[in-house]
C-alpha cells in the first residue's frame, strides 16, 4: 500500500470525478508526488463545481426523458439502427452517428427519444434479395439516420444510402455503394462491387466500407467512430467483419 505523507493534499470530502479510469473518489492524504503521477495518468478525479449537475444516461429502447432541476444544457451521441445486408452479396451500412454538445433543454419538459431497429437482413431463398434500411433514432428535434440496405444480387446490386451507405452486390454490370448522409455528416458510403467480384462492405461511422474483391473476397465493413462520452473510450456505429463467399460483404 502507498503510504501518504502529511503535507500532501487532503480531500476532506469525496470528488465526483469526471471521466478516466478512476471512477470514484480521492479522499485521504496522498504526497504531490502521487497525485501529480494519478493526474498524468488520468485517473485523478475532476472536481465538479458546486451547483452543476454531471451523469450519463444510456438508452436502448424508445423512451422519453425529463431533465432534472438544475440541468440546462445536455451533451448527446445518437445512434441509428444500421442497415440489413443481402443475402448474396451487399453489406449493410451502419446506422448514422451524432454527437453534439450544448443542446439547450428545459427542466420539466418532457424529451420523446426514439431507438431506431436494425435492418432486417434479406434470407438465402430467394437468392439476391435486398435486405432493409435501419431505423432512425432520435432525441427530441435531432436525428440521426438508418444505415443503408445491402445491395442485392438480383435487385440492381447498387447499395442503399442512409446514415452509412450500404455495400453493393455485383448483378454483372458495376454496381455502387450507398451514400451517406450529406446534409449532416452522419458515416461512410458503403464500398463498390463489379461484375465477377463479390459483395463489398457497408460504410461505417469512422469510414468507407471496403470495395469488394475478386472472386470469393468479400469487402471489409467501415469502421466506427470512437467516443468517450461514457467515460470509456467506446467505438460506435461500426460494421462488422466478415467475409463470405457469394453470400455477403459485411453487414451493419
Amino acid at each position: 500500500m502507498a503510504v501518504r505523507f502529511n503535507g500532501g493534499i487532503i480531500g476532506s470530502r469525496n470528488l465526483t470525478t469526471g471521466g478516466g479510469i478512476g471512477f470514484g473518489t480521492a479522499v485521504g492524504i496522498w504526497s504531490l508526488n502521487e497525485a501529480q503521477i494519478a493526474k498524468l495518468a488520468g485517473i485523478w478525479p475532476q472536481e465538479i463545481p458546486s451547483g452543476v449537475l454531471s451523469g450519463v444516461q444510456v438508452f436502448t429502447e424508445s423512451s422519453s426523458w425529463v431533465p432534472p432541476t438544475g440541468v440546462s444544457q445536455v451533451e448527446y451521441l445518437i445512434v441509428a439502427g444500421g442497415g440489413g445486408g443481402d443475402s448474396w452479396a451487399g453489406g449493410g451500412g451502419a446506422g448514422g452517428y451524432r454527437y453534439g454538445g450544448g443542446f439547450p433543454v428545459t427542466p420539466v419538459q418532457s424529451y420523446t427519444i426514439t431507438i431506431g431497429a436494425g435492418g432486417t437482413g434479406a434470407i438465402g431463398t430467394p437468392q439476391g434479395i435486398a435486405g432493409s434500411k435501419g431505423s432512425n433514432s432520435s432525441f427530441h428535434t435531432i436525428t440521426s439516420e438508418g444505415g443503408g440496405f445491402g445491395g442485392g444480387y438480383n435487385s440492381g446490386g447498387n447499395g442503399g444510402s442512409g446514415g452509412s451507405g450500404g455495400g453493393a452486390s455485383q448483378p454483372g454490370a458495376s454496381p455502387v455503394g450507398g451514400i451517406a448522409n450529406t446534409i449532416i455528416s452522419q458515416g461512410f458510403n458503403g464500398g463498390n462491387s463489379a461484375q465477377g467480384e463479390a459483395g463489398a462492405g457497408g460504410g461505417g461511422a469512422g469510414g468507407k466500407g471496403q470495395d469488394a474483391g475478386p472472386s470469393s473476397l468479400g469487402g471489409n465493413g467501415g469502421i466506427a467512430l470512437y467516443s468517450t462520452i461514457s467515460g470509456a473510450n467506446v467505438g460506435y456505429a461500426q460494421v462488422a467483419e466478415l467475409v463470405d463467399a457469394l453470400v455477403s460483404g459485411t453487414s451493419g
